[in-house]
């Protein structure tokens, strides 16, 4: 009755199908966002909420051995404009405090017109492996944060997220 195309949906509803599967792309960002659940102007609530989302962003670079350079703020305020603003690191980084600092001063530095806040959003671009090294020589303060932030990721996920938490709070 269907003719090709009913054969064609019977194979597939059967787990028959021949096309050939494609490798996953290459990563080009890593990002997270939220949406509160009300709109707010409440200045310590975005920024716990930034935090937040720079942790998730640092350990998605992590666990899949990459480290960036543009840093990406996304805002939405009430009325549903959305707004981005970026900025290129010196150094390629995986690390949360550098994430942070650069999307909290992007955030800062941005006028919202004393409108609400909906979402917020960090990304980072400009990928490369974890382990290019921008610099010939060797920064040993660098590789003291690397081993921190991977003893860190391996008791978060021992003992999950909540295990380690920062002084600044979350949200």
């Amino acid at each position: 009755i269907f003719g090709k195309s009913g054969m064609h949906l019977w194979e597939l509803a059967n787990g028959k199908d021949a096309r050939v599967v494609e490798a996953q792309e290459e990563t080009k960002s890593v990002s997270n966002e939220i949406t509160f659940p009300k709109d707010t102007f409440d200045r310590d609530t975005i920024e716990k909420a930034l935090l937040t989302l720079s942790e998730k962003v640092s350990s998605r670079l992590r666990d899949d051995n990459l480290k960036g350079r543009t840093v990406t703020f996304k805002i939405r305020l009430e009325g549903f404009n959305t707004y981005t603003r970026a900025n290129t690191v010196g150094s390629a980084t995986n690390f949360v405090d550098v994430i942070y600092d650069e999307v909290k001063r992007l955030y800062l530095k941005f006028n919202r017109g004393g409108r609400k806040v909906r979402l917020i959003g960090v990304k980072i671009s400009n990928l490369m492996p974890a382990d290019y090294r921008d610099n010939l020589f060797v920064d040993e303060t660098e590789d003291k944060l690397e081993r921190i932030h991977q003893a860190a990721d391996r008791i978060k996920k021992k003992f999950g997220d909540a295990s380690i938490k920062r002084a600044g709070g979350r949200f």
